[in-house]
This record gives structure tokens, sequence and C-alpha cells, in this order.
């Protein structure tokens, strides 16, 4: 339980870095829906993960090995960053929903495949990646 706990402090961590890079894009640029906000999503993610590989290695699962299985850890979190961007596309590509703004929208559906992937991530990691 206790390093479940850690998984969820870092990922919250790394979901604010995620949800910054993204409404930053997002603002810089004024797009939010759809291919570009998959695309941002793809990018937002990217960096976070890299955070939360160091993260994970080092504070919850304590594995301090040399023995890198950063190879693993890209691969599941490619799966995980393909479930993503396929969510955020799909909600804010063909949801007309009529209570949120776009960039609100954008937000939510970020959130939306956030908790698709928490789980996938967790066990993940914990079988293939960190393993002791």
């Amino acid at each position: 339980m206790k390093r479940f706990v850690r998984f969820g402090l870092v990922g919250s961590f790394n979901f604010l870095v995620d949800m910054i890079i993204l409404n930053s894009l997002s603002f810089v640029t004024g797009f939010n829906k759809g291919f570009f906000a998959a695309l941002f999503s793809v990018i937002s993610f990217t960096v976070a993960n890299v955070s939360s590989y160091q993260m994970n290695k080092r504070w919850t699962f304590k594995n301090n090995s040399e023995n890198s299985r950063y190879k693993i850890f890209l691969i599941v979190s490619m799966v995980g960053v393909f479930i993503n961007a396929v969510v955020v596309y799909n909600l804010t590509s063909h949801i007309n929903q009529p209570y949120f703004s776009d960039t609100t929208w954008m937000n939510v559906s970020k959130v939306i495949a956030t908790l698709f992937v928490v789980f996938f991530n967790y066990f993940s990691y914990k079988k293939y990646v960190f393993r002791n």
C-alpha cells in the first residue's frame, strides 16, 4: 500500500507537469481540439514521463540498480501515451458537449485519459520495470 501511495504522489506531481505543459502549448498556439490536442497531450505526457521514471525508480520502487530498464519503461509508457492520445483525440473531436469551453473540455478529456492510463502504468511498471 505504501508503494501505491508513493506512486500516487509521484503521479500527482507529474500530472501537474503534464497539465501545465499541455495548457501552455494550447494557450500559445490557440489549438485545443482533435489532432493538436492529441499532439500536445503526447508532448506533455512525454516530458512528465521522463520525470516520472526517475522519481519512481529512486523513490517509489527504490530500484537504484545500474541495470536500467528504461527501454521497458519506455515501451510501457508508449502504450500509455497511445491510450492517452486516443482518448483525448476522440473526446475532443467526437463529443459535442454543451457544458464546457473547448479548453476546459480538453482538460476534462486529459483527466479522463489519465484515469484510463494510471492503473495500466502502475501494474506494468511494478511487473516489468521496477521488479526486484
